[in-house]
Formats: structure tokens, sequence, C-alpha cells
């Protein structure tokens, strides 16, 4: 053991890299295990409440009469008894990479079902072009 061990240190410190990323610049490989966010695919999904009633947090809410679906992602903990209780799979997670939210009102994340529009609907609107 030495006496004096802070130039053995500073030294050390001045030759090798750096242990931390500067995180919006540059972004760590993501693993395949590793949990990101969750995803609903509007498609496949029919309201039935299900990851609503699974989610221990209570950070999904589902409205079945305007089609709408809400995540708080501030609330989620990305424990998946969401998509083990979802029937349809609609529900997934993405493995990306996200800005950081400031405040709650950006993590909230509204998801409403749009129907396609029919094919008679769309040629009386590109016939006024």
């Amino acid at each position: 053991m030495s006496v004096f061990p802070m130039p053995r240190i500073l030294m050390k410190s001045l030759f090798s890299k750096p242990s931390t990323k500067m995180y919006p610049i540059v972004k760590n490989e993501v693993f395949e295990a590793t949990r990101g966010q969750i995803a609903n695919d509007m498609s496949l999904c029919n309201f039935c409440t299900l990851c609503e009633k699974h989610c221990p947090t209570g950070a999904i809410m589902v409205n079945r009469e305007e089609k709408t679906w809400t995540i708080d992602f501030l609330s989620c903990i990305t424990c998946n008894y969401c998509l083990e209780g979802c029937a349809k799979k609609s529900l997934s997670m993405e493995y990306a990479y996200t800005n950081p939210v400031s405040s709650a009102e950006k993590a909230n994340t509204v998801i409403t079902l749009q129907r396609p529009v029919s094919a008679e609907k769309s040629k009386q609107d590109f016939s006024k072009y």
C-alpha cells in the first residue's frame, strides 16, 4: 500500500477513457433483453382494458367511448404485465432511445384509433384538386 496514492490515480485518470458517456450525443448499445418503452399497435387493439387492469402502477388508461389509449411513461415501470395480459398482442416493447422528459405533461402519450378513410370519400377529397 502506497503512502501517497494520489499521483498514481491521477496519472491513470489522465491517460484512460472516461467510464461515462455523454448520453444525448453518444448512445449506449441496446441489448436484446433490454426493456424499452411500451408501444401500442392500434390496428390490433380492441380497447378491452385488460392492459389497464394488469398495470400495477395505473400508468395505462383506456377510454372505450373515445377510442383512446394513454400511457404515462413517468409512472410506467416496464414490468411487462400489460404485455402479458393483452389478448390481441397489440402491445410491444420498443428498444429505442427517447428524449429526456422535463415535465409530466410531456410524458403522457395519447394514442387515438383512426379508422381508414373509405375509397369513395378519398376520391371526393382528391376531386377538388
